[in-house]
């Protein structure tokens, strides 16, 4: 997928904000997409590279599933902590492309956001609904409305995790999207911990460092990660959540039909360790290793060795990272990073650069 600075950018601009509104709740996250189609058959059924393939896609919704991100702002209203009303924008950003041309296409999706939520203890359950409009990369605009039920779990009194599941009207189109968010609020002080949650978003670049890209093109990814604090702060011992939507370079054949950008979603999950360095007063640098599992299966040749495709299944990639931190609050903290990976078996390398939000349990 192309065009992601702008879409990853996106990602770390609301959560900026954090320190300046005590009564606004900010959230941003990663989300999983499905489109289904108002009528006709979903997928790559045919190789037509036109515009009026392009346009009958969009208009009956034959777009592919894939991964996006969310961003978003929120008030509490009325009612009391137990239960009140809830109002906010957000902004949805969709990866997608069009099933028959295979031509990438970014989604923005601007809703205002208006429900009720219940709040008991360290947790905290909303139903919403929202309106907007849905505009393309290329200049496709449509009405949109949605309907949400969310769990948000309250680990301390500036934040927590958020699960969601959106269902989207884009004209007669339907939109899914389930979300793992994070959302922060005020600038309290943050209490000593020993856990944290972190959320990126960014791209893999297969091929880049010690090893091959097996055909495989630039990507768009969101990762999440849990981390236990050991040594007074100076070592973590983490659990690594990462999807990636990657797609060939290479045009096969895909169920009969030619022309075809094979492309899958690969989920994996991953231990780490790693250890702080302080660089001054606000930067926090921190380095380490670790070791990812993957399910790379696919039997319409996602990977491609010369002129074979190649079989991978379960894979296993030994780990390089290292990344940067400012805070944003005491308990907020904005990151950036670079992964390394080598994944044994195929020797695909795989680089990743990723954007995102940190938040102390």
């Amino acid at each position: 997928m192309r065009r992601l600075a702008f879409a990853t950018l996106l990602i770390v601009l609301i959560p900026g904000g954090v320190a300046t509104a005590q009564e606004w709740r900010f959230f941003h996250g990663g989300t999983g997409t499905r489109w289904r189609a108002a009528h006709g058959i979903h997928g790559h059924t045919e190789d037509c590279r036109t515009a009026a393939c392009d346009d009958s896609d969009w208009e009956r919704g034959n777009l592919d599933s894939s991964i996006g991100y969310r961003v978003g702002a929120e008030r509490q209203w009325l009612g009391t902590d137990r239960l009140h009303a809830i109002t906010g924008v957000d902004l949805s950003v969709v990866a997608t492309e069009f099933n028959l041309s295979q031509r990438d296409l970014w989604v923005f999706i601007p809703s205002f956001v208006a429900g009720v939520e219940t709040r008991y203890g360290r947790g905290a359950l909303g139903v919403l609904t929202g309106v907007g409009s849905a505009w393309t990369d290329d200049g496709r605009t449509r009405p949109a409305r949605s309907a949400e039920i969310r769990v948000d779990l309250l680990t301390n009194d500036e934040g927590g995790i958020r699960l969601n599941v959106r269902q989207s009207r884009i004209g007669p189109v339907r939109l899914r999207e389930r979300g793992v968010l994070v959302h922060v609020r005020g600038a309290g002080q943050a209490g000593a911990s020993r856990w944290d949650c972190e959320l990126f978003a960014g791209a893999s670049r297969p091929g880049r460092g010690p090893g091959r890209s097996l055909d495989l093109g630039n990507a768009p990814l969101h990762k999440y990660g849990l981390h236990r604090i050991r040594g007074g702060g100076a070592q973590r011992i983490g659990l690594t959540f990462t999807a990636s939507a990657h797609e060939s370079r290479r045009r096969t054949d895909f169920l009969g039909t030619g022309g075809n950008l094979r492309g899958k979603t690969i989920p994996s999950v991953g231990i780490t360790w790693d250890r702080r360095f302080d660089l001054g007063p606000l930067v926090i640098l921190r380095a380490g290793g670790g070791v990812e599992v993957a399910d790379w299966s696919d039997p319409h040749e996602l990977l491609v060795d010369g002129a074979a495709s190649l079989e991978a299944g379960i894979a296993a990639a030994a780990v390089a990272t290292v990344s940067a931190s400012v805070p944003i609050t005491p308990a907020v903290r904005l990151i950036v990073g670079v992964d390394q990976l080598h994944w044994l078996g195929t020797g695909l390398a795989e680089r990743r650069v990723i954007l995102g939000a940190g938040l102390s349990l």
